[in-house]
């Protein structure tokens, strides 16, 4: 089990992209939550086998609307194994 950090720039507040990231996250059994930040960025915290979230970076950076995403800052930690699902933080 590993954690994926991200934090997501471009056009990513506004136009579904939360639901989107906690569908895919969700179909892979990946789990975590997604949020919104301040700044326009989005922040996702997923954990999971390291083969599902290397799968859900890719989905990240090129499954959603066409150049919405601009930036993938993504960092990877041990994970604390403390989500049962998947979730948006508002």
């Amino acid at each position: 089990m590993q954690r994926l950090y991200c934090v997501i720039s471009g056009n990513v507040q506004g136009v579904g992209f939360r639901a989107f990231v906690q569908g895919k996250a969700s179909q892979l059994g990946i789990n975590g939550w997604v949020r919104n930040l301040s700044d326009g960025t989005v922040e996702i915290i997923a954990e999971a086998d390291g083969a599902l979230l290397q799968n859900l970076l890719m989905i990240l950076k090129s499954g959603f609307i066409k150049d919405a995403v601009e930036n993938v800052n993504a960092n990877w930690q041990a994970a604390e194994g403390n989500f049962t699902s998947f979730t948006i933080r508002y």
